[in-house]
């Protein structure tokens, strides 16, 4: 469960313990009493009954061994448990993105199918990524009488197929530019409250569910260009899974006088079928030039950042 956000935080945990150590000089004695266990927090190694969550609980620390994590913290420099673990200003602004990105692909992986299913409908508002998921269900359950290749180009499907992760990685990032902002806040408030890392995949989950869900939501709208576009390539598909007799569908007036299978496919199915498609096409154009460009969520984070100092920028109107 959340695997991928986990081990994002996971690793920027470690590799940030070892550059401090690094820089400052120090060994890992030099830090704790457990050396060991300070070594497998550094190479990120995980011991079900030790350290399942990386940073053993509280109550794993022999009283020996002083504070835990906040000597860790302090040892290395850190100003808090807090950042030792989530980074300081400069880091979380680096790894917001990536994070986000993390979170949704956990979603789309979740026990919870209703998130899943939600969440994949919110990325399809951007069409050539419904598009695209749209082709590898049709060409993966097709099972109509007409050919697949007289309905959709072999290049076409070429295309839609092969960049599937493309499309959806930039539906991802689409959707962050639009809540970027309001995700900052909600993750500030989420890791303010949590300086530990105890089940972290359930408190991430949490957050997701309670916090990240309602602002993708909410970036669905009456007047949202792609949300119709499913419904109209799912018609298409029935459509042309229908039986060659319901073309009388199309022409009541034939009624006494059915039309050819082969005239129905030709003059009916498949230029309605194209019809569709060349509308849908039309639209992600449209939503393409009244966007702005998505920008790709890189990795940005570094864990030399840890080393910088935020100060607050003093306010321009004061």
């Amino acid at each position: 469960m959340y695997e991928q956000s986990c081990k994002l935080i996971y690793d920027m945990i470690s590799q940030r313990l070892v550059y401090r150590r690094k820089h400052l000089g120090l060994r890992y004695a030099d830090i704790h009493p457990d050396a060991n266990m300070l070594c497998a927090i550094a190479h990120n190694r995980r011991h079900p009954k030790k350290n399942l969550y990386l940073l053993p609980e509280r109550a794993l620390w022999p009283e020996s061994h002083g504070e835990g994590i906040s000597q860790i913290a302090k040892h290395l420099g850190f100003n808090s448990d807090n950042e030792l673990i989530w980074g300081n200003y400069y880091e979380q602004q680096a790894y917001s993105g990536e994070l986000f990105k993390a979170l949704l692909a956990d979603s789309l992986v979740s026990d919870d199918q209703t998130i899943a299913n939600e969440v994949y409908a919110i990325l399809e508002e951007y069409i050539p990524f419904g598009q695209s998921r749209f082709y590898a269900d049709f060409c993966a359950n097709y099972r109509g009488e007409i050919p697949i290749e007289y309905l959709i180009k072999e290049t076409d499907r070429t295309e839609y197929l092969s960049d599937y992760d493309f499309y959806k990685n930039t539906a991802i990032a689409r959707l962050y530019g639009k809540i970027q902002c309001e995700f900052a806040a909600a993750f500030n408030s989420f890791h303010s409250a949590k300086s530990d890392t105890l089940k972290l995949d359930k408190a991430l989950g949490q957050f997701f569910k309670t916090e990240v869900l309602p602002l993708i939501r909410s970036t669905i709208t009456d007047d949202s260009i792609g949300t119709d576009v499913k419904t109209i390539m799912l018609r298409n598909q029935e459509r042309v899974s229908k039986i060659e007799n319901q073309s009388l569908r199309w022409y009541p007036e034939l009624w006494g006088h059915e039309p050819e299978a082969e005239l129905w496919r030709q003059n009916i199915a498949i230029p309605v079928f194209k019809a569709a498609q060349e509308y849908v096409c039309a639209l992600a154009q449209i939503q393409k030039e009244n966007e702005p460009p998505v920008h790709p969520l890189h990795k940005e984070w570094q864990p030399e950042m840890s080393l910088l100092t935020y100060t607050a920028q003093p306010d321009s109107k004061a």
